[in-house]
């Protein structure tokens, strides 16, 4: 017996995965009965629910449209006494069940992805002001080193005038004191 598929991995698998895989499993389902059946050796009688609709009267008489009570089985009954198609409509109704279950959770997976791609998106986007942040430093960290060599540049003129200044102080100051000796 081959296992239920599995669906595919895409966050919007075709509606006719899913009908496909509900086809599978009642045939399956269908298939394996009716093996337990022929093992078993005996014969089920069914109520034929193909009986064709009794012919209608031209009246229209209220008696036509009366609603008729429908007669409730115990559950005793119920669960020792179930038709072919009772059963196959009870497993129906839990395949149904598990498919809406199924498809609720996966609408609840589906939201929760859409806002994590929403969160993605606004962390790409800050990622992408803070690189140009750090591309605006690094171009402010450039200049401000080239305006510190420049500077260098003239603070080594400003001392070498500073030191000229001062040797020239010098020298004048000796001719002075020897011209006025």
């Amino acid at each position: 017996m081959a296992g239920p598929e599995t669906p595919p991995s895409t966050p919007n698998a075709p509606l006719n995965f899913y009908s496909d895989v509900v086809k599978n499993t009642t045939a399956t389902e269908l298939s394996d009965l009716a093996q337990k059946i022929k093992q078993q050796h005996k014969h089920i009688e069914l109520d034929d629910d193909n009986i064709p609709p009794e012919e209608e009267s031209d009246s229209d008489s209220d008696s036509d449209y009366e609603i008729t009570p429908k007669k409730h089985k115990s559950s005793h009954e119920q669960s020792s006494i179930l038709s072919a198609s009772d059963r196959i409509y009870v497993d129906n109704q839990n395949l149904w069940i598990k498919l809406n279950k199924s498809n609720s959770s996966l609408e609840r997976i589906e939201e929760k992805l859409r806002y994590v791609q929403l969160d993605l998106n606004t962390k790409f986007a800050e990622c992408d002001k803070l690189n140009d942040n750090l591309t605006k430093l690094k171009l402010t960290c450039k200049t401000q080193q080239k305006f510190n060599k420049d500077l260098n540049y003239y603070k080594v003129v400003y001392y070498y005038c500073f030191v000229l200044s001062m040797f020239m102080n010098v020298i004048l100051t000796f001719r002075w004191s020897l011209g006025c000796m």
